[in-house]
């Protein structure tokens, strides 16, 4: 079943947040979290007040849609949430951590409340210096999927002095509007997993003039083996902040969607970001969330450094 998309029912995936701006990178328990903890800043403190400062900039709607904010820590492979249950209000939980659905450079977790609610899944990562994290998640059940990405740049994006260009290495890691039907009330109230998409992300960023570029490639529907198109980011302008967006294009050049991220760390040393778009140019009712989080390339780097 494809489901519909719906970000108007407050937050399916919700946490809170101290302060405007982006509440992934704005700590509220002013502790160093790659993303922000489920819970209000202790009286005396502001947000980022830990040796992870965060980001300050927004992330656009479309790619935050119905997650807010996540409490994650990536060494001790741990995700708290706060969930919107519709008529039952928000409520705090923790996702357990579920390795057999992890993508190559992100861990999985996944939270059911009960055998006739959604089930949610989430792909969490951080990049390997610290200094970016990012993740998606969502469910879907009567219809309609409820789901968000983000991202932070937990250090701040330092430009480099002479300009230049990068070249940048990620894994790339998102979630359909389908998925797999868990076995609860019955047909047609069953909830589904969504299908998981994995990909490899090669991004050029040329300093000098305040572009970038890039491309998301071998990307496959993990949980049916089915190929996936292409996408290419086009050129989109470096902020000051190193925030970036711009349009999801096909092969042929047509819009697919729409991506968004920020670089961080001296020098621009890691990047990560989100896109929304269709992931199959024939498919019009398919639609794909993910997030993507890499560092430069250098020499040993793995594809699709050269």
């Amino acid at each position: 079943m494809v489901l519909r998309l719906i970000t108007a029912l407050g937050a399916a995936l919700v946490l809170s947040a101290c302060g405007g701006g982006n509440p992934f990178g704005n700590a509220p328990d002013c502790r160093d979290n790659p993303f922000s903890a489920p819970k209000e800043c202790p009286t005396g403190t502001t947000p980022g007040t830990g040796t992870g400062t965060g980001s300050s900039t927004e992330i656009p709607a479309a790619l935050r849609g119905n997650l807010v904010g996540a409490s994650y820590n990536p060494s001790a492979g741990t995700l708290t949430a706060i969930i919107d249950q519709l008529a039952a209000g928000q409520k705090t939980v923790v996702f357990n951590r579920t390795p057999s659905l992890d993508v190559p450079g992100y861990q999985a977790f996944t939270f059911q409340e009960n055998g006739s609610t959604r089930v949610f899944i989430a792909q969490m990562a951080a990049s390997a210096d610290g200094s970016m994290a990012a993740g998606v998640a969502g469910s879907g059940q009567f219809t309609e999927v409820l789901w968000g990405s983000g991202y932070v740049a937990r250090t701040a994006f330092e430009a480099p002095t002479n300009g230049g260009l990068a070249s940048y290495s990620a894994d790339y890691a998102g979630i359909l509007n389908t998925g797999v039907v868990v076995p609860g009330p019955g047909a047609p109230f069953d909830p589904s997993r969504p299908h998981r998409v994995q990909g490899e992300v090669l991004v050029n960023a040329d300093f000098t003039n305040k572009k970038l570029e890039g491309g998301i490639r071998n990307r496959v529907n993990v949980d049916t083996a089915t190929a996936m198109d292409d996408l290419f980011l086009q050129i989109g302008t470096i902020k000051d902040d190193g925030t970036f967006g711009g349009t999801v294009a096909y092969s042929d050049l047509s819009a697919a969607g729409t991506y968004g991220g920020a670089l961080g760390g001296k020098d621009g040393a890691a990047i990560a970001g989100a896109i929304e778009v269709k992931p199959l140019k024939t498919d019009g009712k398919l639609l794909e969330r993910g997030v993507f989080i890499g560092t430069k390339c250098a020499p040993g780097n793995p594809p699709p450094c050269p």
